[in-house]
């Protein structure tokens, strides 16, 4: 691989790397713990040290089956979201959203998973009202926002999804390391251009 002979700290491909690159790929998707179920993640991490020996043959079908699963729930989720907009809310319940995700559990069943997007459009809604925003308005712009969403989901394409898969191996290496695609490292290029001085980047 490229990245054992050219990455600075010379790293090996293994089995605790691979580990590593399982939960940093899922977690790039779904940070909040909002899209995968608990089964969803169980299954994937069955794979957990076969990463390594797949990308060393050239594959990347897990890539893609995670992937499928995460926009087939952000599908679901979309349903749920424009209900819950369209829903009265009550803000004078106590409630609360864990302000840390890696400290609590995947959502285990459909339920779950809806309670906490009930929650999170609900928290939407409260800062838009907090910002003098009518409950209207910020309707009219989380629907625009959530569609915007998941219309970006369904138009990354197989080199996005790569850059994101092997992304999420360079961090398990190393957190400040990850891989451009060739679009991704023209645009940057392009933009190196326009400054005076560089950024240090190699």
């Amino acid at each position: 691989l490229i990245v054992e002979n050219s990455h600075i700290s010379k790293p090996k491909i293994d089995d605790e790397i691979s580990k590593r690159w399982v939960r940093n790929f899922i977690k790039s998707l779904d940070p909040q713990k909002i899209y995968f179920l608990k089964s969803d993640v169980d299954e994937f991490l069955k794979q957990e040290q076969n990463l390594d020996d797949q990308i060393k043959d050239g594959k990347i079908d897990f890539a893609q089956t995670v992937f499928t699963r995460f926009k087939q729930r952000a599908e679901t989720s979309q349903d749920w979201i424009q209900a819950f907009l369209n829903q009265d809310v009550d803000f004078t319940v106590d409630e609360s959203i864990p302000d840390n995700p890696d400290k609590i559990e995947y959502p285990t069943n459909d339920e779950e998973r809806k309670d906490r997007w009930r929650k999170r459009v609900k928290l939407d809604l409260l800062q838009y009202k907090v910002d003098d925003v009518s409950i209207e308005e910020a309707r009219k712009k989380l629907t625009v926002r959530y569609r915007d969403r998941m219309r970006t989901f369904n138009q990354i394409n197989s080199t996005d999804l790569l850059e994101i898969y092997l992304t999420a191996l360079l961090t398990s290496i190393d957190p400040h390391s990850s891989y451009m695609s060739p679009r991704t490292w023209e645009d940057m290029l392009q933009s190196l251009r326009l400054e005076l001085e560089g950024i240090g980047a190699s």
